[in-house]
């Protein structure tokens, strides 16, 4: 029987070691006309959901086609006014695929943070449901900039949140450095108990000095931060006063609790000490740069490399800021140490954020201009490092379908070999064969190629199952017989029944039966027959023994059965062998006056039973021996 086996064989992962090439940023315009654009995100799918300012939520497919309609609009519920209030964040809960729960960060119409979860419309995936919103978080905001405005969740599933020092001009209410308030904070919530729960190995969940909510301490304006998809680092752009713009690096093993120094420091310099501790009690940017006409006047994160169009990028934590233009990229070459390099200055110094789809390649927003721009890398092709996570040898068991697959990505190409051959039409990221052969992917992004690992396919046939015994009569004279099964080259895994065959209970009859069979390879049989089964009503009758008379025994090609005064007919006459397969059954038998003629012609030399029952229920068994 043939079977349906999946097999993933190869996954092709892209890993990076730094290419000698620096890598050459080059924008292109994706998306235009959009109103005030300050965030790009993804849900999963292939969807990205551009966020504007104004209060509306737009779909566009990974083509830049954006739907009429927008996903959600809460433009009368946000801040009118104001460069930094409005909607300002978007984040799809890790399960959103399934739950349907989105959450948001906004200024209301009184200029306060509210977080707040949504939910998608039951009937259109395309579009939310607008009276879902529910508040599960409000922070009273003193003035009107410096709210921050990111979300995200973590790889642990709980939410992240950036909130800025409260606004003004250097943190008058030194709200910063102040446990007692959710201001100048990293929070972390667990949105799963509604409104929120705080998650029991918060920093300071123990500490009554510091609100249980806080992740971490001394943040300016963390308008936003990102976690690397790969690694869960978290990365932070930090915007600053009036000399120094930063971006924080926080590991995925931190236990959080770090003081990032605002008010005491901006960036590494000192901006407001009065009442701080000393400096080795703060944590100090990885990468700072000075506020000026040249740099720019208010940095903007974005997010660590994991796509595979461009692997001259891989790696990089990408950022620019918002006055200047420029896109710097961070790469973190030790767990200490950091290189940052200028990739780039562009016309339109409007950068708000960031964005990354589903398959980790990146756009910016580019908030004045209404446009979303695409992130290329043009620099000279940087090699793919293409690895297998299968065996170099695996099985199929005459499978149908054997599936390899290369890891998908929209603006691949893949070309299959099988032993150095391309496979005509294969050039999807998966491949179907039941042949084996030595296959390899190629796989390009139009200016790179690589070729993956080999991994070499051998089809097994599925095993063979032989079973003897069926199509037996079974008598008994004593205690009851039981038989097992035997598969060609293997034990077979079960008996028929619950472990024994009992011909006492057995139905008079075909009775279907069905068997499966593993072998060591792990491929499978399923061998499907009826037997037919003929019980003994009662046991050997001696009339018969002493008054029917076999011969020759041994025989060769003949066997006469001799019945005086023909008594007994109708007979019925089986002959079978040691396994108790039947060989005969009331044919080819010449009746005499007072004697049966059987051929023994087409039997083969061996021990056999000759068995004779009668229409009256009498029933005997005689061995014989056949040579030939």
């Amino acid at each position: 029987m043939r079977q349906l086996f999946i097999v993933t064989v190869l996954s092709v992962l892209f890993l990076y070691e730094r290419a000698f090439a620096q890598p050459q940023l080059t924008i292109s315009s994706f998306i235009t006309g959009m109103d005030k654009p300050v965030g790009i995100y993804h849900c999963g799918d292939e969807r990205l959901f551009i966020v504007e300012q104004t209060g509306r939520i737009w779909i566009s497919d990974l083509q830049g086609n954006l739907n009429p309609n927008p996903f959600l609009n809460i433009s009368s519920l946000v801040t009118p006014t104001g460069n930094e209030r409005g909607l300002l964040g978007l984040a799809f809960h890790p399960n959103y695929l399934s739950n349907g729960y989105f959450f948001l960060n906004y200024t209301d119409l009184s200029g306060n943070t509210v977080i707040a979860r949504y939910s998608v419309s039951t009937s259109n995936p395309d579009s939310a449901d607008e009276n879902s919103g529910q508040s599960i978080l409000n922070i009273t905001q003193p003035y009107a900039n410096h709210n921050g405005g990111q979300i995200v969740f973590g790889k642990d599933s709980l939410l992240y949140i950036g909130m800025g020092d409260g606004g003004s001009a250097g943190d008058p209410q030194g709200n910063g450095q102040n446990t007692q308030t959710l201001l100048g904070k990293m929070l972390r919530i667990d949105i799963d108990s509604f409104p929120y729960a705080i998650p029991s190995d918060n920093p300071f969940v123990n500490d009554s000095t510091v609100l249980p909510e806080i992740w971490a301490i001394g943040m300016r304006n963390p308008w936003r931060f990102s976690f690397d998809r790969l690694t869960g680092d978290l990365w932070i752009g930090d915007v600053g006063q009036d000399a120094r713009e930063e971006i924080d690096f926080e590991p995925d093993s931190s236990s959080g609790g770090l003081n990032y120094g605002w008010r005491c420091y901006e960036g590494n310099n000192s901006y407001n000490t009065s009442g701080c501790n000393s400096s080795s009690s703060y944590v100090f940017p990885i990468y700072d740069y000075a506020n000026n006409s040249i740099t720019g006047c208010s940095v903007t994160g974005g997010y660590v490399y994991r796509g595979i169009k461009f692997p001259g990028l891989y790696g990089y934590y990408l950022h620019t800021d918002y006055c200047s233009g420029i896109i710097w990229g961070t790469f973190q070459d030790s767990p200490l140490y950091f290189t940052t390099t200028n990739l780039g200055t562009f016309d339109m110094y409007d950068y708000a954020s960031f964005g990354e789809d589903k398959y980790g390649e990146l756009y910016l927003a580019g908030r004045n201009s209404g446009t979303i721009y695409r992130i290329s890398d043009s620099s000279v092709c940087a090699p793919f490092a293409i690895l297998s996570e299968a065996n170099d040898t695996l099985s199929g068991c005459e499978a149908q379908y054997l599936i390899l697959h290369a890891s998908f990505h929209p603006d691949l190409s893949y070309q299959w070999l099988c032993n150095g051959q391309p496979l005509t039409g294969q050039i999807a990221d998966s491949l179907s064969t039941d042949s084996s052969g030595i296959y390899q992917v190629i796989v390009s992004n139009g200016i790179c190629a690589d070729t993956s690992e080999i991994a070499s396919i051998s089809i097994h046939p599925n095993p063979v199952i032989t079973i003897s015994g069926l199509d037996t009569l079974y008598c008994f004279m004593g205690p009851v017989d039981s038989f097992t099964f035997l598969p060609t080259g293997g034990i077979f895994s079960g008996n028929i029944g619950n472990g024994f065959f009992d011909p006492s209970v057995a139905p008079v009859g075909f009775n279907p039966v069905s068997y499966s069979y593993t072998d060591s390879f792990g491929c499978t049989s399923v061998w499907t027959d009826t037997i037919e089964v003929e019980v003994c009503l009662g046991i050997g009758d001696t009339r018969l023994l002493e008054n029917i008379r076999i011969f020759p025994n041994p025989a060769k090609d003949y066997l006469y059965l001799t019945i005086p005064d023909n008594q007994f007919f109708p007979l019925e006459i089986i002959i079978t062998d040691i396994q108790g397969k039947i060989f005969l059954k009331n044919k080819n038998i010449e009746e005499g006056p007072d004697s049966i003629k059987i051929s023994l012609l087409d039997f083969s030399a061996g021990i056999y039973f000759v068995s004779v029952k009668t229409s009256d229920n009498l029933f005997a068994t005689w061995r014989i021996e056949i040579n030939k």
